[in-house]
């Protein structure tokens, strides 16, 4: 008697979940997919990436250029910047590591704080910034962005700035051809990244807002 209550009551617990998932499932929308192109202005308004504390309103984000380049050719170009960063401490990447930045696909981008109001909790977290294609997709070498960016290192690359204020990044996505690991851009060929429409999305939900990336040549 007890193993058919038991049973009874893991099916209707079963059907419950079935039904809460559904009903979940039944309230999520696809996001509205919205383009831009280098050089437009992306305004952020109320989109989020993943979570809905995050408050990005009143930020404008534009792509200004794009390069893809060797590790050495991204040294040399932002030597002043690193050699700086190194003085305060910061270290190189590992060459040892699989994850070893060997291409770099660099993305400058203008950000713009067009709000008036001063928000302690609202900014930009660059963690969530990943460079797309339709079958991969490229991170930011989080070394590399602090060798040229300015301000504290921490794991989410976040910033924030004051209202009416604006700022140049330089985002430092990479691939290593060589890498036998598996991972984000790890075994990617400089022709397949080249050869590949890329999009940087800089909202998820309820819009996906993405500027379209292409390196020059």
């Amino acid at each position: 008697m007890k193993k058919r209550l038991i049973g009874a009551l893991a099916v209707l617990l079963c059907a419950a979940l079935a039904l809460r998932v559904r009903a979940v499932n039944a309230d999520v929308r696809e996001p509205e997919i919205v383009n831009y192109e280098m050089g437009q202005e992306a305004a952020l308004g109320e989109n989020i990436f993943l979570d809905s504390y995050e408050d990005m309103n009143g930020y404008f984000v534009t792509v200004e250029s794009a390069h893809i380049l060797t590790y050495d050719e991204f040294m040399e170009k932002h030597k002043e910047s690193i050699e700086a960063s190194l003085e305060e401490g910061d270290s190189l990447p590992d060459k040892n590591s699989e994850v070893f930045p060997e291409m770099v696909y660099e993305v400058n981008i203008f950000v713009r704080n067009g709000g008036t109001e001063e928000k302690e909790d609202c900014g930009l977290a660059f963690m969530n910034y990943n460079l797309t294609a339709t079958d991969f997709m490229l991170q930011i070498s989080d070394s590399l962005y602090w060798l040229v960016n300015p301000g504290e290192p921490s794991m989410f690359m976040d910033f924030r700035l004051r209202p009416q204020t604006s700022m140049e990044f330089c985002l430092p996505f990479f691939f290593a051809p060589s890498s036998d690991a598996s991972g984000p851009g790890l075994g990617l060929t400089e022709d397949e990244v080249r050869g590949a429409e890329m999009y940087l999305p800089v909202s998820l939900y309820p819009q996906q807002i993405q500027i379209r990336v292409e390196a020059e040549e």
